[in-house]
């Protein structure tokens, strides 16, 4: 008789396991079309993104452009076990954008972003975020950038001085490093105007520069290489599919994004510190991370004690975890908007010369 219950346990219960999870996990929702996934690859193989041996052989785009001709413009699409609903349209996104608390998934942030910011504002949820949101807010609505437009523009003309340098007299030569050079700039940029820290960028892409000649490609300083290996962590665990124990994992045996993220925490570390000795505890603070320091827990030992609705401030390791997601802020996407952007203006002589014109008298109003 036991042996018998045993069988039958071990028969059904998988069985039974296996077809709870496809009902919770991988099944159509009601009222908005979509293609049937697959247990736990979800719409990977069936869209081509990735075939039974885990090569991803197309791009997540053309993968939502064959299902918007096939459902419309509206359509569910789950890759691996994470489901999302996917809208195409420009007013869609108005729609989102203000009613961010119907359409915000603040669950999967923790399961993407969380993984390797876990103490990033945008990957916290309940009373943890309520209580980073305190301090983070209010300090980007006060930090106002119009005043230091100076800033903007010696960076600025420090890369466009690298350029001269580099294609001068070379008219033939073609740049294949306008992303790289452009997060150079943001970087540079982004860390003065909140940090009032220099991490020398520019100067490391001049020095390049005027060593080398236009045939041989440019060299990311060691801050921005690691910064790229960091974002490319992030991409992978938003579009691999994979559960997140198994991104987890996978990440801390990743001896590259370890050593990345290691140096990422030093510079963070060390625009702190920068920040620590030339702060005075009597003035305001006069940027975002001396504002961020000013809201360190004073003992950290008797916070961690109370629940989390009633902790004040944040931790030393909390305030690397903005710092770093401050930084990455000012990075990856600013610096693809830049480069496409001069990509596009390159090619309307009439739009450069509108906005010489637009500059030329803003300059004279600023200067009179």
């Amino acid at each position: 008789m036991f042996w018998t219950v045993l069988l039958s346990l071990i028969i059904v219960l998988p069985i039974t396991v296996y077809y709870y999870l496809k009902w919770k996990y991988y099944t159509l929702r009601p009222g908005i079309p979509g293609l049937q996934p697959e247990f736990i690859y979800g719409n990977l193989r069936p869209l081509g993104i990735m075939t039974s041996n885990k090569e991803v052989i197309d791009s997540y785009v053309h993968s939502f452009e064959k299902l918007q001709k096939q459902y419309g413009d509206i359509f569910q699409i789950w890759i691996g076990s994470n489901h999302y609903f996917v809208f195409c349209r420009p007013e869609h996104a108005e729609i989102i954008y203000s009613e961010r608390h119907i359409f915000d998934r603040a669950d999967m942030r923790p399961k993407t972003f969380g993984l390797i910011a876990e103490n990033f504002l945008i990957t916290l949820i309940g009373p943890k975020y309520k209580r980073h949101a305190k301090v983070i807010m209010p300090m980007l609505r006060k930090h106002r950038f119009k005043s230091q437009i100076s800033i903007i523009i010696d960076c600025a003309d420090q890369l466009i001085h690298v350029w001269k340098d580099r294609y001068q007299n070379r008219d033939n030569a073609i740049c294949t490093s306008i992303v790289t050079d452009n997060q150079q700039l943001m970087l540079d940029t982004f860390s003065l105007l909140t940090f009032d820290y220099d991490l020398d960028n520019l100067n490391h892409l001049s020095e390049i520069t005027n060593r080398r000649n236009t045939e041989t490609k440019t060299e990311p300083s060691e801050m921005s290489f690691a910064m790229s290996i960091w974002l490319n962590a992030l991409k992978r665990v938003t579009v691999n599919g994979m559960p997140t124990f198994v991104n987890d994992y996978l990440l801390k045996i990743d001896r590259q994004y370890q050593h990345a993220f290691g140096i990422l925490e030093n510079h963070v570390e060390n625009i702190i510190q920068n920040c620590q000795k030339e702060m005075d505890p009597n003035a305001r603070p006069v940027n975002l991370v001396a504002s961020l320091i000013s809201s360190l827990q004073k003992d950290e030992a008797t916070e961690k004690r109370k629940p989390e609705k009633e902790q004040i401030g944040i931790t030393k390791k909390e305030l690397l975890g903005e710092v770093l997601g401050l930084i990455v802020a000012g990075f990856d996407t600013s610096s693809s908007i830049l480069s496409w952007f001069i990509h596009f203006v390159s090619k309307k002589s009439e739009i450069q010369q509108k906005m010489k014109e637009e500059l030329k008298h803003l300059w004279t109003i600023s200067i009179y």
